[in-house]
């Protein structure tokens, strides 16, 4: 009876705990409205729901509330669709990670032609300078402008997070499958894991009327991203809360989905202190392990934290670009941190 006491004492106690997070954490996100945030977040706690919440409004002028089906664009946290995508084609067999590039593209010239797929997912090609002139308006244009521009460094030879890399990825994509790559993203990730609202803000399916206003920092609204092709690869997809679920589902849990081959290359810590195949490997100051990765654009920020030990998982969006994904990030770990103490 002792025994059976116990358990049930401490059922209740990780019970407690999962909906103590989820309280605390929503207590974070308010915190901070008086500041400017207004957005949606979602955390999921040993496969449970703790919070799904909308704050503030996705349009300021019409008064119109962000909820868990408000669309935000997500910027650089795409790039972890188009990673699971690229592996995804490797065990079809349609490319290999260790090619090189120029399998795909033709010659880019020089030592240019030494750098791989690989290399792309781990930001190491090279092959862009920083700031430097690439034409974002076509895949062939843009292919083209990567051959003209000179290298940064030798492929391989140092990390540099690059978005052109993942653009350049896009088009891999694209040739050896020979359909556009938003529709190769719905196809392979987005139709099959149930992410219903996820993809580009001008695709036909995207509904309209659910997407967020992003406003700068002065708050002034900005316009919904344009179809512009090099936008496609390095992210820019538009998500909510709801498929975000769908999302941690997939890839934290035992989906069939994604191959556990292919999670186990990204999580992989390639190179310690920095961001490989999309994905950070961190360890908090608290000795709690992390994986996370965010997005920002002038008008957008969002983060995607996942404790594994914890088995807790945490994604929030903000429709404007006040710079307080960073801070509220710090406040968020720095509480997980406290947990269980």
């Amino acid at each position: 009876m002792l025994l059976i006491a116990m358990v049930i004492s401490l059922l209740s106690k990780k019970s407690c705990n999962a909906q103590d997070v989820g309280n605390g954490l929503d207590k974070i996100f308010r915190t901070y409205i008086d500041s400017g945030f207004s957005g949606a977040a979602i955390v999921v706690k040993d496969d449970k729901i703790v919070l799904q919440k909308g704050y503030g409004y996705a349009n300021e002028e019409k008064k119109i509330a962000n909820t868990g089906k408000t669309l935000f664009n997500v910027a650089s946290i795409g790039k972890q669709f188009t990673a699971v995508t690229v592996l995804k084609l490797e065990e079809k067999g349609l490319l290999n990670t260790k090619d090189y590039i120029t399998k795909y593209t033709g010659k880019l010239g020089g030592m240019k032609d030494s750098a791989t797929i690989e290399h792309l997912l781990m930001h190491t090609s090279g092959l862009f300078v920083e700031g430097g002139p690439l034409d974002y308006s076509s895949r062939d244009k843009y292919i083209e402008s990567v051959r003209n521009t000179p290298l940064e460094s030798k492929p391989g030879e140092k990390h540099r997070y690059s978005n052109a890399g993942y653009t350049l990825m896009a088009a891999i994509v694209e040739i050896v499958t020979n359909q556009p790559f938003e529709d190769i993203l719905y196809e392979m990730i987005f139709q099959p894991s149930g992410m219903k609202n996820t993809g580009y803000p001008w695709e036909e399916r995207i509904q309209k009327d659910l997407l967020a206003t992003g406003y700068n920092k002065q708050d002034v609204p900005q316009p919904v991203q344009q179809n512009i092709w090099g936008t496609r690869g390095p992210g820019h997809n538009v998500t909510n809360t709801e498929d975000m679920l769908q999302w941690y589902k997939v890839f934290w849990t035992h989906d069939k989905l994604i191959s556990q081959k292919i999670k186990e290359k990204i999580l992989q810590d390639h190179i310690p202190g920095k961001e490989t195949f999309s994905l950070n490997k961190v360890t908090s100051a608290g000795g709690k392990k992390l994986f996370v990765k965010g997005g920002g654009r002038p008008d957008f920020e969002s983060q995607t934290i996942y404790w594994p030990e914890e088995k807790l998982f945490l994604f929030f969006c903000i429709n404007s670009d006040k710079d307080l994904r960073r801070l509220i990030y710090r406040d968020i770990v720095a509480f997980i941190d406290k947990q269980g103490k």
